[in-house]
């Protein structure tokens, strides 16, 4: 006769609300068990509290949060983690830009808020005297929609009025972020930088322009796995490393088909993994939608 081995339950904490196994493991501890493999003291609790939850815990308007910094969607997702004391898997919150990926001699991008109104800000991005063709749109009570064309909104290309996006809070980027956040992270749980994509076409032009010239997507496709492949060997040679590596994001066959996947995106998931497993790091691929 096998014997069942049995976890024991979660009991609840009388500090808040939060669940913990008594006597057990922390978040951190539970979580890299099962990573291992292992059984842990318990089952993982990790909600996909996505931004909303987070956000709206803050009683902040929505782009306090994404556009203004204050706070950064991440640190509200932290917060969140330890208002309700769950087990976090943290894939790709946080973005990771190290200096070796910016371009110090181009001129930067500047947001301008170009409409707004009681509902939502709209920032459009200028270089100089040209400005971006597609927009952002920041509401009071949802999270953003980014890249939208200019025109769908009913405003004119060119910007008859703005006014500069001031008052954005500054916060440490790259691996100063990193340490940051995985300080703040603490025994909560894991957390995950991206390095990786399972989706090259993101919107409808750039499904008809894979249709219309697929050779071009191929070879933006092998660029984006030389870029990846360095990143990883960056990500690797930090103090402070990533829990683990998020190889792709939601919405991989939103704007793609499972053709495109293999023959653009699958040859990057494949390779970054190969390089994870050989240094004992886990990767993640967050795929929900179709």
């Amino acid at each position: 006769m096998r014997q069942v081995i049995r976890p024991p339950r979660r009991k609840l904490n009388d500090g808040g609300g939060c669940f913990r196994a008594s006597d057990g493991m922390t978040s951190r501890e539970r979580l890299l068990t099962v990573l291992q493999g292992k059984l842990p003291d318990c089952v993982p609790v990790m909600p996909d509290t996505s931004n909303m939850i987070p956000a709206r815990l803050t009683g902040k308007p929505f782009w306090d949060l994404y556009l203004y910094q204050d706070p950064p969607i991440w640190k509200a997702y932290l917060d969140c983690v330890k208002h309700f004391g769950f087990d976090s898997l943290m894939d790709g919150y946080v973005p990771i830009t190290l200096p070796e990926e910016v371009d110090s001699q181009a001129a930067p991008w500047e947001p301008m808020i170009v409409h707004e109104s009681p509902e939502r800000l709209v920032v459009q991005h200028r270089r100089r005297d040209a400005w971006s063709r597609r927009v952002d749109v920041y509401y009071v009570a949802d999270p953003p929609t980014g890249g939208v064309p200019v025109e769908k909104l009913g405003l004119p290309r060119v910007p008859e009025r703005w006014r500069p996006v001031e008052g954005v809070k500054q916060w440490p980027t790259g691996a100063e972020l990193l340490r940051l956040v995985k300080d703040e992270m603490g025994d909560h749980g894991l957390v995950g930088v991206f390095c990786g994509t399972s989706s090259l076409t993101q919107n409808v032009d750039d499904v008809y322009s894979y249709y219309d010239d697929p050779a071009r997507w191929r070879k933006r496709a092998a660029a984006l796995l030389e870029y990846y492949e360095a990143r990883f060997h960056r990500l690797m040679a930090l103090p402070v490393k990533p829990d683990f590596l998020c190889v792709g994001a939601s919405g991989t066959l939103v704007f793609g088909t499972v053709q495109t996947f293999r023959e653009l995106a699958l040859p990057i998931v494949k390779r970054i993994t190969e390089l994870a497993a050989a240094a004992g790091v886990p990767t993640h691929l967050h795929s929900c939608g179709p």
